[in-house]
């Protein structure tokens, strides 16, 4: 890790720190557990989303309902919980898309929450760590990807662990809440 010196990091100085991240990642991914959410977890999703949002237009039973009628308390549920020695740390969400020219699919991260009580110990990139190890478990996954406009916080992480390509998004939203 880098220490505060007032001069700027060398090039090898630079390079171990890197390295450093990479062995925290592998060392920290190891240890998290990513699991379907269930309907014990509604509660810590629903806060987790809070962080994002700020406030919810909607109430805990509303989300609850969401979840329970896009069938997302399964086994292959699209939103994921992140344990670390028995706790919930996080939680990530994500959308399959088909690509049928690869004859396999894609999936793209919506949301990736660190819970507010372990925010800054450096657990964004082990739980995005294990997703990947994840999705290479799954033989019809052929991408993951990231959108994001964030490229302070979330962009560092997220540059560690993924290429940079280059697109243009068009986007319309609809039916807000």
């Amino acid at each position: 890790m880098l220490i505060a010196t007032g001069r700027a990091a060398t090039y090898a100085e630079r390079a171990l720190s890197q390295n450093f991240y990479r062995y925290w990642v592998l060392v920290m991914s190891k240890s998290i557990i990513l699991n379907p959410l269930s309907e014990a977890d509604i509660e810590f999703v629903f806060s987790c989303l809070l962080t994002l949002r700020g406030e919810a237009n909607y109430s805990h039973e509303d989300l609850h309902n969401y979840c329970a009628n896009w069938r997302f308390f399964a086994e292959d549920s699209p939103i994921l919980i992140a344990t670390f020695a028995s706790e919930r740390i996080g939680m990530l969400t994500f959308n399959r898309f088909a690509m049928p020219r690869y004859l396999g699919f894609g999936v793209e991260l919506e949301e990736v929450v660190v819970a507010p009580k372990f925010q800054g110990r450096k657990l964004a990139g082990p739980m995005l760590a294990e997703f990947l190890r994840w999705a290479e478990s799954q033989s019809e996954i052929r991408r993951v990807q990231v959108r994001t406009d964030d490229t302070v916080r979330a962009g560092r992480v997220y540059s560690r662990l993924f290429g940079i390509a280059e697109s243009i998004i068009y986007t319309r939203t609809i039916n807000k809440l």
